[in-house]
């Protein structure tokens, strides 16, 4: 994609030319966006905080979503029972094992990769309308796990309460904690999708988007990093919904009505 720049304005070097930020005032512009993030339970309301967190968590499921639809062209509607998948997850291996929260958490985004690994093994056989249908089922099938199997664990339709991350004996109880939490990931996230969009991966997956016939000829393997970019964007799904059941402190599959009740929000959003 070209980009329009001042004139006069030439690259020596070929990692200037790759660069995205590219001048003094933008590197400062971009480390006073992120205090001013950091900063934000001190001027800011515990409404507007608690929306910032929501806002957070949701960027960090697209990431995933961007890097399956947007780089590699496969259309999945399955990004939000993916999130379920890692809330129930990781409030499982913390309010039910004792494990502690960052320990669960990769462990929570690898699993609902795997998860995300076997819906998207139509993708080698259907594209289009057809893909988009088989990932659907994730929508219908996952919710429908989780509130009919297994209801001793799952908590049935009523889901279970899951505990507040607790590190170095500090309990992010609060949006205003949280909110560290949630901006700490999301910086990590962000810096790993978009190396992921820059390395030879990334670019395979923008072949297969552009002409996966094409890409197939040059020797990309088209099943395998069709899988990868399933599995990358589950990845995200589950770190996003870890990080959501854990804020608003309950999970189930159960839509709920506006507004959320203050003492208790049940994940509405993460059934789709």
């Amino acid at each position: 994609m070209a980009v329009l720049r001042p004139a006069g304005e030439f690259d020596t070097t070929y990692a200037r030319d790759m660069a995205t930020i590219r001048r003094p005032w933008q590197w400062a512009a971009l480390f006073g966006f992120i205090a001013a993030l950091y900063l934000l339970p001190v001027y800011a309301s515990q409404s507007a905080v608690a929306l910032i967190n929501r806002i957070g968590i949701s960027i960090i499921a697209v990431q995933g979503l961007n890097l399956l639809t947007g780089l590699t062209g496969q259309i999945s509607l399955g990004q939000a029972a993916f999130m379920m998948t890692g809330g129930y997850l990781s409030a499982l291996l913390v309010s039910r094992l004792g494990w502690p929260f960052f320990a669960a958490l990769p462990v929570a985004a690898l699993s609902t990769g795997v998860i995300g690994l076997i819906f998207g093994l139509p993708s080698l056989r259907v594209k289009g309308f057809y893909l988009v249908m088989a990932t659907l089922a994730a929508q219908f099938i996952i919710p429908w796990f989780s509130r009919n199997a297994f209801p001793e664990i799952l908590g049935g339709a009523q889901g279970i309460v899951v505990q507040p991350p607790v590190v170095l004996g500090i309990e992010f109880n609060e949006p205003g904690r949280y909110l560290y939490l949630t901006v700490s990931v999301l910086i990590l996230a962000t810096i790993l999708a978009y190396n992921v969009s820059r390395s030879r991966l990334g670019r395979a997956f923008v072949s297969i988007r552009d002409n996966d016939l094409a890409a197939e000829l040059l020797g990309v393997h088209l099943f395998k990093h069709k899988l990868q970019a399933f599995f990358l964007a589950a990845v995200y799904a589950g770190v996003a919904g870890a990080l959501s059941a854990h804020s608003l402190r309950h999970i189930n599959s159960k839509p709920s009505t506006w507004p959320l009740p203050s003492s208790c929000w049940e994940c509405w959003w993460l059934a789709g």
